[in-house]
């Protein structure tokens, strides 16, 4: 076999810059620096909540430490959500010894529970020949809110009304139940004489009326069929369970689990909704 001069000149060209690249690359990616932003997270993994197709970003700050600029560097991350997921791709260069910041963009289209990863930075030599990668092992989840829709409800006050009283009281709304203290104020005109606190008026000499506690009374259950979930039913029921705890209609959300057991949620505000 008989290989001409010309040509073994060219695969020691082409190896040359073959391994000149790969020594390129392992350089460049013992220079680069990468530190994620993410002080708003509630702890390390979970960053909060967020509304349907509500715009997200996660602040990155990269950093060349050496010498050589990194003219190719693809940034690739992910959102991943029942399974289905999403890859981007940022492609950006960095002159030596530079700090820039960048921004993972996100849109979540559908509610539920997301995990937004960091997958990996790939870097690439001068002449885009040779790249080398490395993994990130980071990730933040994103609970995304299902969209809630005005409703034109009329709750009656005896509905609102009904049922067992339980323990707890409501914060902020005065009722008449008298073994609980909302607040003690300054007497004002039209009060009625009968709620007046005679303990803070005889000590301070001006008249101080007692509010009393409202107690929370779960009158309705909202029963889920999840055979039947999809997100246009989830967001329905969240609406209708929104308008109630608007209105101070407080109620439970109730549904069977995989295994049959009946399932039932206190919802007494707006945050309840969503635990």
């Amino acid at each position: 076999l008989y290989i001409s001069p010309t040509a073994w000149r060219l695969v020691v060209v082409i190896s040359i810059i073959f391994f000149s690249g790969k020594w390129t690359t392992k350089k460049l990616m013992k220079d680069l620096k990468v530190t994620i932003n993410h002080a708003d997270a509630i702890d390390s993994s979970f960053l909060g909540m967020a509304n349907k197709r509500e715009e997200m970003d996660i602040p990155l700050t990269l950093t060349n430490q050496g010498k050589l600029p990194m003219p190719f560097i693809t940034l690739v991350s992910e959102s991943l959500i029942n399974g289905r997921s999403h890859l981007n791709r940022d492609k950006l260069s960095l002159l030596p010894e530079q700090t820039r910041p960048l921004f993972l963009h996100f849109v979540q289209e559908n509610a539920g529970l997301y995990t937004i990863s960091l997958k990996e930075f790939i870097l690439h030599d001068y002449l885009y020949l040779t790249s080398r990668k490395k993994e990130m092992p980071f990730s933040l989840k994103v609970l995304v809110l299902p969209a809630l829709y005005p409703l034109a409800m009329d709750i009656s006050s005896s509905l609102r009304y009904f049922g067992d009283e339980m323990e707890e009281f409501l914060e902020d709304t005065e009722g008449n139940d008298p073994s609980e203290t909302l607040d003690i104020r300054p007497y004002q005109a039209g009060d009625k004489l009968s709620k007046i606190h005679w303990k803070m008026t005889s000590r301070t000499g001006e008249l101080y009326i007692r509010e009393y506690g409202e107690p929370v009374r779960l009158s309705v259950v909202l029963l889920l069929d999840l055979s039947k979930l999809t997100e246009a039913y989830l967001e329905a029921a969240m609406s209708i369970s929104a308008e109630m705890v608007s209105q101070k209609c407080f109620h439970y959300i109730s549904y069977r689990d995989t295994d049959g057991i009946l399932i039932r949620k206190k919802i007494i505000g707006e945050e309840s909704m969503y635990m």
